[in-house]
């Protein structure tokens, strides 16, 4: 491979090092592109292999068993890189925003972040270590344009009816695999699945999630009945004073879901954009039902109360 000699015009020390300053003082090198923003340019000087060379050994001499190596050839390049933060399926840092969380009959989903795995202490100060160390196959990984943008986590659930007996099963914050059948890729999606159930007239959700480190055919397997899941949301947002069954960004996504489903559907009558808490235009029968009762769940609601969905030191998006 390459090896680094210089960042910036400076040199790089054998462990790694470029002076700060000009002066005795060292730093890693990476601080020459940590210290500047997003889009600026650093310069980085390697010495590389010339694909020409020839790798095959030279011949022995006479007399001596050892094969004798030619002298590798080396040339200097220098590239200009632009700079852009890493784009990470599980984010170290998340700053400037509210968390994103979606509450469907009590439990609650969020986006799988380092902050997130350092909130679920719980008086167990290796915990955060332990859960980063279950889900290390996706910690430290880049999002790719074929695969998922999130991975969404079952972080806990608030005890009603409608989830009996599943509370347990999200000690380790199992990741959110599926819905009813379909792939689950990010929060926003996944709530539009929900949705799109809820304006389908769908019975059931069947939520499919896998443990972190599993094994071959490990598997959870959670199944809400719809009506029971809208009653016990309701039923939330008045005990625990929650402002709303999501977060904003949440909502605005199920918004302009509908918007999108109402304008390709071909029985669609009027236009515009769709109000939170109203039934959908195309939605007829049974599935109107559902879907009034489950807008009727993201309503915001006034209260003298913070209790959250989120864990402690997190705080949810106040109503609107």
């Amino acid at each position: 491979g390459d090896v680094l000699v210089a960042v910036d015009g400076l040199p790089v020390a054998n462990d790694g090092t470029v002076a700060l300053r000009g002066g005795d003082e060292r730093v890693r090198f990476a601080h020459c592109a940590t210290s500047r923003r997003e889009g600026q340019h650093v310069n980085v000087t390697v010495l590389r292999r010339p694909q020409q060379q020839q790798q095959t050994p030279a011949p022995p001499k006479k007399g001596n068993k050892k094969m004798a190596k030619k002298p590798v050839v080396v040339e200097e390049h220098t590239f200009q890189i632009s700079l852009r933060p890493r784009e990470l399926l599980v984010p170290y840092a998340e700053t400037d925003r509210y968390p994103s969380y979606y509450v469907v009959g009590g439990l609650v989903f969020m986006p799988l972040s380092v902050p997130l795995l350092d909130e679920f202490d719980h008086g167990d100060e290796d915990r955060p270590r332990r859960l980063e160390a279950l889900h290390a196959s996706v910690v430290g990984l880049e999002k790719r344009a074929d695969d998922r943008n999130q991975v969404v986590v079952w972080t806990s659930t608030l005890a009603t009816d409608a989830n009996f007996g599943y509370s347990d099963l999200c000690r380790d914050l199992p990741v959110l695999d599926a819905i009813n059948g379909q792939p689950v890729t990010d929060l926003h999606q996944a709530a539009s699945i929900v949705d799109d159930a809820l304006q389908d007239g769908e019975q059931f959700l069947v939520f499919n999630l896998v443990p972190p480190n599993p094994r071959p055919g490990d598997q959870i397997s959670v199944v809400l009945d719809v009506d029971d899941a809208l009653d016990a949301d309701e039923e939330l947002l008045r005990r625990k004073s929650i402002p709303n069954t999501a977060s904003d960004d949440v909502l605005d996504a199920i918004d302009l879901h509908r918007a999108n489903r109402s304008a390709s559907a071909s029985e669609s009558k009027g236009g515009g954009k769709h109000k939170r808490n109203s039934p959908s235009p195309q939605a007829s029968g049974g599935g109107a039902a559902a879907a009034a009762k489950k807008k009727k769940t993201h309503q915001d609601l006034s209260s003298s109360s913070s209790s959250s969905p989120v864990p402690a030191g997190r705080a949810t998006r106040r109503s609107r």
